[in-house]
């Protein structure tokens, strides 16, 4: 979306996981369930998360005054020290998470009405004009290679081991089948993996706009996604979920 409204010509042409996994965590002590309870609390985000805090709190007319932030690395080390009382993150970033034990508590991002999908696919627009059998073969393909992993997800972990041997397999199988969640639900069962809502990309650059993130003005939506390549591969990505 800031590409775009600098006039930098890249287009989403599908997206990996249908709800982003971002999430802001917190412990029984200071629970954070709901936007408002985000008043009074210290809260760790990474300095490029900072807009999502932002969206939130406006989202719910809370002001910025009422909460003190702290900017973070993607340790949750802050949490436990009492640095601060809540952190923020991936859930399916699993490995990092375990410190904070099972009573921890997550808001998730999406469940504020802040909707972002994650792992997103672009392009150039010149590669979405000239070569749209690129993209739609590259769509086919990567759709294949998801499904494998939502069918054999400790299958999918083996093959990522051979490249990365230094991981740890217990841990990455658990953090597979939490980002599975995430990619695979109702809609990409009746539409097929890499799927997305242009309803959804347009609430983005509204909020994006309304928080003055766009200096050159906001996009149009036609300049941020293109549904051609999903259209082309309509018949062709898998459709589980």
């Amino acid at each position: 979306m800031l590409a775009a409204s600098q006039k930098i010509p890249v287009q989403c042409f599908a997206v990996g996981a249908q709800r982003h996994p971002y999430a802001y965590f917190s412990m029984p002590a200071k629970p954070v369930r709901k936007p408002a309870d985000l008043v009074g609390k210290k809260v760790g985000v990474q300095a490029t998360a900072k807009i999502l805090l932002s969206a939130v709190l406006k989202k719910y007319s809370i002001s910025e005054k009422d909460l003190e932030v702290v900017v973070i690395g993607s340790e949750m080390t802050p949490l436990l020290t009492g640095q601060t009382d809540v952190v923020s993150g991936w859930v399916s970033n699993t490995t990092t998470l375990k410190v904070l034990g099972p009573e921890r508590i997550d808001l998730m991002l999406w469940d504020t009405g802040v909707r972002l999908y994650a792992l997103p696919y672009y392009a150039t627009r010149e590669t979405v004009e000239r070569k749209p059998e690129v993209l739609a073969a590259f769509v086919r393909a990567a759709s294949r290679g998801w499904e494998f992993a939502y069918s054999n997800p400790e299958k999918a972990v083996d093959f990522l081991l051979k490249d990365y041997p230094n991981l740890v397999r217990a841990d990455e199988v658990e953090g597979t089948k939490a980002l599975l969640r995430f990619v695979f639900n109702e809609r990409t069962r009746a539409e097929g993996w890499g799927t997305f809502e242009p309803a959804i990309w347009a609430e983005q650059i509204k909020t994006y706009d309304e928080l003055k993130q766009f200096t050159a003005g906001a996009p149009k939506l036609d300049d941020v996604i293109t549904t051609g390549i999903l259209a082309a591969t309509k018949d062709k990505r898998p459709k589980v979920g």
